[in-house]
């Protein structure tokens, strides 16, 4: 069998379409095989990736708040979400849960005709994908992509691994429900995952780490970071009503900074925390607009910025 990397490099068979996506398909190729496991129990078959700037993919680190299959696969299963996704996807491999696209470049709205066409494309691609990972069983999601991978299944001889013998819902647009039903009757999970110590326990690992990809060329200006909601709590808790600022440390390249964290809102809304950096540390950085950043609890009050 040809190597796999090789065959998802070199494809230009929907290059006539205008689909050109070659960098961005073997980043995502690479990305994702630091999560397979060595056995692979459950095989998730979805659509593509989707078309975005900044990139955005299941297993890209950075969790966006359009990642709605992400969360949504980790939330049937029983997985915390974590902010970056590293944790989540690590124990979503510990189970044995591994994700490929049956096609390598984005179907979206905006190419959505060429569908049919860019699936029998990758069909070539897929077939040598699902034999080389030899998954145990597997998942499609995503009823207009349904048939074409289960013939594709049938052809390498594991259409008798596909669990679901019609399609479950993508889960997005209102679907998200019967997406979950669909997962947890096919998966049996009624009663699994019941070992919540363990989770919790990994839930608090996961919240010691954040990335930051917000930053705008006026953040830069003002020597500064804003703490999204889903990143408050990686610092001092808010007291809605009482704005407080907190004086903290960021450890950068072994380097001591002093910086403040401000949070709260007189009106009682809670807002984005915003984290004073000072002109030392974004010069010592050479922060960028197009920057993203990670930031790691060490002890109380103080964090390591990378």
């Amino acid at each position: 069998m040809e190597n796999l990397e090789k065959l998802i490099a070199r494809c230009d068979k929907c290059h006539h379409l205008g689909i050109d996506f070659d960098k961005r398909r073997l980043e995502n190729y690479t990305l994702s095989r630091k999560y397979k496991p060595q056995v692979v129990k459950v095989l998730w078959i979805v659509e593509s990736p989707p078309l975005s700037d900044p990139p955005r993919y299941f297993y890209r680190p950075a969790l966006t708040q359009y990642d709605g299959l992400f969360r949504e696969v980790m939330k049937v299963l029983g997985i915390p979400v974590s902010n970056p996704k590293d944790a989540s996807l690590k124990l979503f491999s510990d189970f044995g849960h591994f994700l490929i696209d049956s096609m390598k470049c984005p179907a979206d709205k905006q190419n959505s005709y060429l569908k049919p066409e860019m699936l029998k494309n990758c069909s070539e691609i897929l077939a040598n994908e699902v034999l080389s990972i030899n998954p145990e069983s597997v998942i499609i999601v995503k009823a207009d992509i349904y048939n074409t991978v289960y013939e594709t299944m049938l052809k390498i001889k594991m259409s008798d691994k596909v669990l679901n013998k019609q399609p479950v819902p993508f889960p997005g647009s209102g679907q998200q429900l019967r997406f979950k039903q669909a997962v947890q009757r096919i998966l049996n999970l009624s009663d699994q995952h019941s070992d919540r110590i363990e989770i919790i326990k990994i839930q608090t690992h996961m919240n010691k780490s954040i990335i930051v990809n917000n930053i705008t060329e006026s953040d830069v200006s003002s020597n500064q970071l804003r703490i999204t909601i889903a990143n408050k709590h990686l610092f001092p808790s808010e007291k809605v009503g009482q704005p407080q600022v907190y004086n903290i440390s960021l450890v950068y390249k072994g380097k001591v900074f002093s910086c403040t964290y401000r949070i709260g809102s007189k009106d009682g809304k809670s807002r984005s925390g915003v984290l004073k950096l000072g002109s030392d540390l974004v010069s010592s950085m050479k922060l960028r607009s197009s920057n993203i950043v990670t930031i790691s609890a060490l002890a109380a009050g103080q964090y390591e910025i990378k």
